[in-house]
């Protein structure tokens, strides 16, 4: 029993270190860009390059109230804002 107990702990400290350290765990900063589209886009081709991204953004960070997922959100709407 006390070498199972033993067993499981070294698991366990085996597992916790081997995680990859807290920085890499979080994602990469990303800063988004509104897509260049070809000479004179039309208002259906930005309507559908704003929409199809702003639900993989969705899909992402699908944590309600993630303070990342704020932030990229907003970074989001402020780059689509500029542009227009």
């Amino acid at each position: 029993m006390v070498s199972l107990r033993f067993s499981a702990a070294v698991l366990l400290m085996g597992a916790a270190m081997a995680a990859p350290p807290e920085e890499r765990r979080r994602p990469a900063e990303f800063r988004y860009t509104v897509p260049k589209l070809a000479q004179g886009p039309g208002l259906e081709e930005w309507l559908t390059h704003y929409a199809e991204d702003r639900a993989l953004l969705a899909r992402f960070y699908n944590a309600p109230w993630s303070k990342q997922g704020i932030r990229q959100e907003r970074q989001f709407l402020e780059a689509w804002r500029e542009a227009l």
